[in-house]
């Protein structure tokens, strides 16, 4: 399942122009409008920024290769504070890249909104029953919270360390679910999202992987939970 999960990374896909020709010596740029990395760190960044230890879980949770910040440099601004602390944010270029591959996106293939409140707290409402199909699923006792953060819904649980072995508590510091995505998608009256575990060690770093699903819905009409495929 995990090389389905990356296999858009191998396809063909229709690109666009980000950066016009001028001379032979400065070429036009096309870029993919449905890299699953770029559009990850995208809908992460929303109109903010991320620090670099969030832009590095954003990273590891859609299992970005080790090089993709090196080689896509140009999309970020990068400030460091007086503490040390990056923060990444997108340059002039990045802001064309998203603006012109989101958009050609939206046309193709989702009708997206924003969530509303109303929408969020029926998602709320119906977190019991995803707890209950996580702990079907996978045995995992979870408290699932809900908010709007940058511009999406997103769902997360409480820390799970408590629910691993006293080996496994020499490895991770702190598991948790995030939904990434909470997308709306009009056309179907759902919400989607994509299901992942995150964790960070004793000695530091963190990283995530693919938890149960490819894909999780939640129908607005019918006010359920729908599964897509297993990860």
């Amino acid at each position: 399942m995990e090389n389905l999960f990356s296999i858009d990374d191998y396809v063909v896909e229709r690109k666009v122009t980000v950066k016009r020709r001028y001379t032979d010596k400065h070429p036009a740029r096309k870029m993919s409008t449905a890299a699953r990395v770029r559009s990850a760190i995208f809908t992460a960044m929303g109109e903010g920024v991320l620090t670099e230890e969030e832009l590095k879980t954003a990273l590891a949770s859609v299992k970005a290769h080790k090089r993709w910040l090196s080689r896509n440099g140009s999309l970020f601004n990068i400030s460091e504070d007086e503490s040390g602390i990056k923060t990444y944010s997108l340059s002039v270029f990045g802001n064309r890249v998203k603006k012109k591959t989101i958009k050609l996106n939206e046309a193709e293939t989702l009708n997206e909104a924003e969530a509303t409140p109303e929408m969020v707290l029926q998602v709320q409402q119906a977190l019991p029953d995803l707890e209950k199909l996580i702990q079907k699923r996978s045995g995992v006792k979870a408290k699932l919270m809900t908010d709007m953060y940058r511009g999406n819904l997103r769902i997360y649980s409480d820390n799970l360390i408590g629910q691993i072995s006293p080996l496994g508590k020499t490895v991770f510091k702190e598991i948790a679910i995030s939904f990434w995505g909470g997308t709306l998608q009009e056309k179907q009256n759902q919400i989607w999202f994509n299901p992942k575990t995150s964790y960070t060690h004793p000695s530091g770093g963190s990283n995530g992987t693919d938890f149960i699903w490819q894909s999780l819905w939640f129908n607005l009409d019918k006010n359920q939970w729908v599964e897509g495929n297993r990860a």
